[in-house]
Order: C-alpha cells, then sequence, then structure tokens
C-alpha cells in the first residue's frame, strides 16, 4: 500500500473527519464539484531515510493537506480534526508501516475573493516505509 493510502484511509476512519467530510478526501487534487468542505493532500518530498537496520528501505515525505470550505470555523474544525489524528502517529496498514508523524508549525491560511472560499494548508512530515 502506498503511503497516500495508508494515509487516506487513516483519516477516513476517523469518525472527527469523517463526519466533516464523507468521503471527500482525495490525493493530488479535487474534482471541480466537489461539494464542501473537502480536503485534498500532496507531497512536496520523500527523501530516502539513512539507517542500520538491513534492507528495508524508509523515507521522509512532507505531506500538505488543503482544507477548504465556505467558512472559516470549516476550515479551522477540519484542520483540527487533521492534527489530532496525525499528532504522533505511528502505525502499519498492508505493508505500509508509518514510524513518526511530526505536524508543521507552519500553516498557510488563505481566502478567495473569486471564489469565496477559506483554505488552511496543514503540513506533515511523515517518516515511513517505500
Amino acid at each position: 500500500m502506498k503511503i497516500q493510502e495508508h494515509l487516506r484511509k487513516l483519516l477516513l476512519a476517523e469518525q472527527a473527519i469523517a463526519s466533516k467530510l464523507g468521503n471527500r478526501l482525495f490525493w493530488s487534487k479535487a474534482p471541480a464539484s466537489t461539494e464542501m468542505p473537502y480536503c485534498f493532500f500532496t507531497c512536496s518530498y520523500k527523501e530516502p531515510l539513512r539507517h542500520t537496520r538491513g534492507s528495508e528501505n524508509y523515507a521522509e515525505s512532507l505531506f500538505s493537506f488543503h482544507c477548504v470550505g465556505e467558512t472559516e470555523d470549516q476550515v479551522d474544525e477540519l484542520t483540527e480534526a487533521l492534527k489530532n489524528r496525525l499528532r504522533n502517529y505511528k502505525g502499519f496498514d498492508n505493508g505500509s508501516k508509518v514510524f513518526e508523524t511530526v505536524i508543521g508549525d507552519n500553516t498557510e491560511d488563505d481566502w478567495s475573493d473569486a471564489t469565496g472560499l477559506y483554505r488552511r494548508i496543514l503540513e506533515v512530515e511523515v517518516s515511513h516505509t517505500i
């Protein structure tokens, strides 16, 4: 299982997230006619990790979760739910193992005059198997 599939499954299994998103957590981008709120996530880098434990393959990846909603409160609640689930997560799912997650200090907010939507970007560094 790819790490992005592992994270998506993990997050949608959390009631606090699923109750807000339903199934609207997407890899890379959201479809144009997606109902609000929604979230999509991307990976800006994947770096191999050096280790001394033999032949296992490890990497560190930086994921950006883009939470989008019609109100600032929607986006705040969704971002907090993601933080709460991902903070210090460690786990294994169908061949994909997460060793550590670190929530970034630098979240980015914006509001679009053109669309009237709010967005908050949450960065999460994940150490995992590849």
